[in-house]
């Protein structure tokens, strides 16, 4: 996954330790990438984009299918870990996904051609209530059953982690400052049971919401997304079983549509090309 933006003014939030842009060299590298390994990058790289106000929704779909033939994710710029007197000068950096423009509107129906959410719905859902799929290897051998850890968030340590420039550990790259797992300077300072006695207390917090949500086998929400700072926090994937009945529903109909996109996302987790 690489994350990028279009053009040096588009991407100009992304700069080197020196202070200059980073564009050039990012663009220089890929290139590299593609043409001395094209097969790789066609299969397996993804490229990641971030909304803010020197870019558009247009913009960005235009670059990377002219230049690279990929349509890349697109978030926003990430609010947690703002400090309160620097709020201002993030809002005149963020743009929301769901701002309204003529540009968004546009590329809102191309990029639905191309990329159906409903079909990213229907391989979480597959691949999670598949019983013929499974997730380690003592699954093959003993009939485990599984703790289920409220929300969907990564165990520390178990996927990746992010280092800063200043030596800041993180469970990864979207996750702020006040999470941190660590740090790392001439010695790595990990204090474990700080962090479980840390993530203990976020799960407990979020506990209640998700006993009574009928997605939480499905969930994967991150719960450094969440206000964890209020005594009731809320969960916008949040579903009661109304809601969670016409999810399976729309799924079901997906497949009686388009019985061939369960193979396709059975030989995907499979990894058979």
């Amino acid at each position: 996954m690489i994350s990028l933006e279009k053009k040096k003014k588009n991407n100009g939030f992304r700069l080197l330790p020196n202070g200059r842009e980073s564009f050039c060299k990012v663009i220089e590298n890929i290139d590299r990438l593609q043409k001395d390994y094209p097969n790789f990058f066609r299969k397996r790289v993804f490229f990641n984009a971030v909304l803010h106000r020197k870019n558009s929704f247009k913009e960005i779909k235009d670059f990377f299918m002219k230049r690279y033939e990929k349509i890349p994710s697109i978030s926003e710029v990430n609010p947690v870990g703002i400090e309160p007197e620097k709020y201002n000068d993030f809002l005149k950096i963020y743009r929301s996904k769901n701002e309204k423009s003529e540009s968004n509107k546009c590329v809102s129906i191309t990029m639905k051609k191309n990329i159906e959410p409903s079909i990213n719905e229907l391989r979480k859902l597959i691949r999670h209530y598949n019983k013929y799929i499974v997730w380690e290897f003592s699954e093959l051998y003993y009939s485990l059953k599984k703790t289920r850890l409220p929300t969907g968030t990564c165990i520390p340590f178990t996927r990746r982690i992010f280092i800063t420039a200043q030596g800041v550990i993180l469970p990864c790259e979207r996750v702020g400052h006040q999470f941190s797992l660590g740090r790392f300077h001439e010695d790595i300072s990990i204090d474990v049971n700080a962090i479980s006695n840390n993530y203990n207390s976020y799960f407990d917090k979020m506990s209640v919401l998700c006993e009574k949500c009928y997605l939480n086998k499905l969930c994967d929400q991150c719960i450094f997304q969440l206000n964890l700072d209020s005594s009731t926090p809320t969960c916008p994937n949040f579903m009661n079983k109304k809601k969670f009945m016409e999810y399976l529903s729309n799924q079901i109909s997906l497949l009686e549509k388009q019985p061939k996109q369960y193979f396709n996302i059975f030989n995907e987790t499979l990894g058979i090309d």
